[in-house]
């Protein structure tokens, strides 16, 4: 099985020109809480933001969030692959990256949907063990966090 045969098509998006409060808009219009972020200028992924580097970066530290623009909070160069990815070298990456979602891109960088953990699962694409040892791998305490 591959990427295309799991992700989500359609996927909503932000540009890196947008503020935060249109980003949460966005978010709580689509009911979710993950947007790539694309170049206003070429469309091309350059980041993603969640509903938690929003809150945590923006609203925890009082910014006025129709001010700051998503550009100053996203995560630059997420992790991808290629809708031909096949599903376990997704969730490999998930592991590596501890990522729950994988944007998925062509070869000029367009987004052409999102791999979740959810999305496996729900297509039963990868074994029930492996999955467990990527959830684990990607919830798993940081080092800062630990000393924290």
């Amino acid at each position: 099985m591959i990427a295309r045969e799991v992700m989500t098509t359609n996927a909503v998006c932000c540009t890196d020109s947008s503020t935060v409060q249109e980003a949460v808009q966005l978010m709580k219009e689509s009911d979710v809480g993950f947007l790539p972020v694309l170049s206003d200028f070429s469309r091309e992924l350059v980041g993603v933001v969640t509903d938690r580097d929003l809150c945590v970066s923006v609203l925890a530290e009082g910014l006025d969030a129709s001010q700051v623009r998503v550009i100053e909070f996203m995560t630059p160069r997420p992790a991808s692959c290629s809708p031909d990815t096949d599903v376990n070298r997704v969730l490999g990456i998930m592991a590596e990256q501890r990522a729950r979602r994988i944007v998925v891109v062509d070869s000029g960088n367009q987004v052409q949907g999102i791999v979740s953990v959810v999305d496996l699962i729900r297509h039963n694409a990868v074994s029930p063990e492996d999955t467990q040892q990527t959830l684990v791998r990607i919830t798993a305490e940081t080092p800062k966090a630990q000393a924290a």
